[in-house]
């Protein structure tokens, strides 16, 4: 390998391009970014400035195939390393499993698939959501090398987010009085919220100790 390759294949990018679609446009991916502080966000495909997910673009162009077929058939590779047929399927295997993950983190997080509820099957779980969220992390990172993608880090706050946003503070509507004018009364208080953030809110004793008690953990 000559010094210049070197620096190639160090050179990580916010966008590759990966291939030509029909109409010859260029189709480029994006890396992966932590979004509105509760989602990986992957898999953004663009082609003349109007931007997709490449799963959709894979099933409205070559659909009920798998997804080895439909790279190679909607439109022509040209990422050098997607032309290498084993790097191809280890592509084809990788994005596969982001999607799965995806889908299986959003089960976790909320507790079922959200059409209805159904009695003793709430599937919320913040410690398998987290270990699920940290494997689609590593899969996500993994295409990142294949493509010299910018990866993206898993962070302290990137944990809190996912706490966060499957226990937030939550407040319930309270009758205001001639002396009290607030209209709120907190019920739940995040680990990672504070009082402090919420005079204006009518927080129980017992809201407040039993935050106290999780908080602890923190400082631990």
């Amino acid at each position: 390998m000559t010094g210049l390759d070197q620096v190639a294949k160090e050179i990580l990018y916010k966008k590759v391009d990966i291939g030509y679609d029909k109409q010859n446009e260029v189709l480029s991916l994006e890396s992966p970014s932590w979004d509105c502080n509760h989602y990986v966000g992957f898999g953004y495909l663009t082609r003349f400035n109007q931007s997709t997910h490449l799963d959709y673009y894979l099933n409205e162009t070559t659909p009920n195939k798998n997804l080895f077929d439909q790279m190679t058939e909607s439109f022509k590779i040209c990422h050098p390393n997607l032309k290498d047929e084993s790097t191809l399927w280890q592509f084809c295997d990788l994005f596969k499993s982001w999607t799965v993950l995806k889908e299986a983190l959003e089960i976790y997080k909320k507790g079922n698939s959200h059409y209805t509820t159904v009695e003793n099957t709430n599937l919320k779980d913040y410690k398998i959501a987290l270990r699920i969220l940290k494997d689609l992390f590593k899969v996500v990172n993994k295409i990142c090398e294949i493509l010299h993608l910018k990866p993206l880090e898993f962070t302290e706050s990137i944990e809190r987010d996912l706490y966060k946003n499957m226990n937030p503070t939550t407040f319930r509507k309270r009758k205001p009085t001639k002396t009290d004018s607030r209209q709120w009364t907190m019920i739940y208080l995040n680990k990672y919220d504070s009082p402090q953030n919420h005079n204006d809110i009518v927080i129980p004793k017992s809201v407040e100790k039993a935050w106290l008690k999780r908080s602890e953990v923190l400082t631990q």
